[in-house]
Formats: C-alpha cells, sequence, structure tokens
C-alpha cells in the first residue's frame, strides 16, 4: 500500500506554479486528473500520487488561503467554482484520514475537513461531505455516538440525493436512532434508496441490497419473501465484491454476512 511521505526539501516555487496551473481551466484539469489518480492507485504511479498528496495538503491548508483568494481572483473563478474546488479538497483528504488510505487514519482530522467541505455548501462535495458526518457520529467516530447529529446530516444529503445518506437515514428508523421506529418507513426508505442507484458500481449498491435482502427474510416493513431475499443477496454480494476489488476496507462484515444470508434463502427454498 502506498502511503504519503511528507517532502524534506522547500519547494521554492508557490503551489500552483509546482503544477503548470496557469487558468481555471489547466487547474480544473489537475483537479480531475488527482482524484482519478487517488481513485485508482497503483503502486507504479507513487510518485505522481505523492506529488498529489502534496498538492491537497497545501489547498486545504490554512496558511495558504490568502494565496488561493489571489489566484481565484486573478483566474477569474466564480464563487461556485471556487466553492466546488475547496469543498472537493477538504471532502479528499478528509476521506483519506477516515479510511487510512495515504495517512494515518484519524477521525477527527476526517471530522474537521468534512465540516469544512460541508460549509462550502452549494456542492456535490459539500453533500457527500454531510452524508460523511453522518457516518462520523452515527459510530461515534470521534466520541459517543450521537444520533441526533447523525439524523441531521444524514437527512440533509438525502434531501439531495445522496444514496449512502438515503440508505443510511432508512437505518436511523428501522433502529429509532434520534426517531419513532418504524420497519415500514425504512423499507421504504431503502426502496427510494434502490431506485436512485442507476449502477451497479455506485458505492451503496450493495449496502441497499443488503438490507432489502433482510426485509424480505425477516419480514422488516413487508411480508416475508425468501426468493426476493435471495435475489438482493446476490446483488448484494456481486456489488461487495466490486467494493472489495476497490479496496474498500469496510466491506468484509457485510460478504460475510451476506453469503450466510444466501445460503439460509436457499434452505428456506429447499433448493
Amino acid at each position: 500500500m502506498i502511503h504519503y511521505i511528507k517532502r524534506l526539501d522547500d519547494r521554492s516555487l508557490p503551489l500552483f506554479e509546482q503544477y503548470n496551473i496557469i487558468d481555471k481551466e489547466s487547474l480544473e484539469t489537475w483537479v480531475d486528473y488527482i482524484i482519478d489518480l487517488l481513485g485508482n492507485k497503483k503502486d507504479e504511479d507513487e510518485a505522481d500520487i505523492q506529488n498529489a498528496l502534496d498538492f491537497i495538503i497545501m489547498a486545504t491548508d490554512d496558511n495558504n488561503l490568502e494565496y488561493l483568494r489571489r489566484k481565484f481572483d486573478k483566474f477569474g473563478m466564480t464563487e461556485l467554482e471556487v466553492r466546488k474546488f475547496m469543498s472537493t479538497m477538504h471532502l479528499e483528504i478528509g476521506a483519506y484520514y477516515y479510511s487510512g488510505l495515504y495517512f494515518g487514519q484519524d477521525y477527527f482530522k476526517a471530522e474537521k475537513h468534512y465540516l469544512t467541505a460541508f460549509d462550502y455548501s452549494g456542492t456535490r462535495a459539500s453533500i457527500i461531505a454531510a452524508s460523511n458526518l453522518g457516518y462520523v457520529y452515527s459510530y461515534g467516530r470521534t466520541g459517543d455516538k450521537d444520533y441526533k447529529k447523525a439524523y441531521y446530516y444524514f437527512s440533509y444529503a438525502a434531501a439531495l440525493g445522496d444514496t449512502n445518506a438515503l440508505y443510511k437515514l432508512g437505518d436511523m428508523f428501522a433502529y429509532g436512532n434520534a426517531c419513532k421506529k418504524d420497519s415500514y418507513k425504512a423499507f421504504d426508505i431503502y426502496k427510494m434508496a434502490e431506485e436512485k442507484i442507476k449502477s451497479k458500481y455506485e458505492y451503496s449498491y450493495a449496502d441497499v441490497h443488503k438490507r432489502l435482502g433482510d426485509c424480505y427474510f425477516y419480514g422488516y416493513g413487508t411480508e416475508v419473501n425468501y426468493l426476493e431475499a435471495l435475489k438482493h443477496y446476490q446483488k448484494a454480494q456481486y456489488g461487495g465484491i466490486i467494493k472489495l476489488k476497490n479496496n474498500d476496507i469496510f466491506v468484509s462484515k457485510l460478504l460475510d454476512k451476506v453469503e450466510e444470508q444466501i445460503s439460509a434463502c436457499l434452505l428456506k427454498l429447499k433448493y
């Protein structure tokens, strides 16, 4: 696994000049490149990955804010373009601290960067940051579990179309966390999340189908239907394998449980 190594040399050129960023078009191209690079990391790209991580660290350093503002003005960037850039940078580094990818896992730093990304409202990254903050608080990553905060952030992101937040909001109703327990409402929300998923490669594909499988198997919010449960568990298994290939560190437990439930369905159906 590639881990970030802090540079010991003192670079003489300012941030954007180091990466030949001369206007907003080249900035947008560079950001698209590094996000794709870091999301599809390969050992042979280690030097490029180090450069990309350097850039994100410096772009999210409060000491560079004045420099960035001057550059944004010079490039003629709109307020929305600035918010998109800043929220994206903070979301990315927050995700790396949360997962432990590239940096040592640090939930407090992840929370800090997610909150900053969230503050740059009106961007896709701010919506994802809200969903990620829901995870931070629902799992108590930075202290005791805070379901009220989790409910707030999941509701916010779900209302703006985030599928991960939507199925996690379903979980809140399934378990009665910060709201009245309601298995029927949870099931309806899971179905809504399923309708929003456009591809089996989407991150939430496995999680949504695992929950729908449980609903049909145990009769949560709907009638027991082992055949429907089996279909959803098989989809969850397929999506989980894709996540595993993409180095998702949290998916192993889901895959183990889905495998058990597939066997249970086959036993019920007498296959």
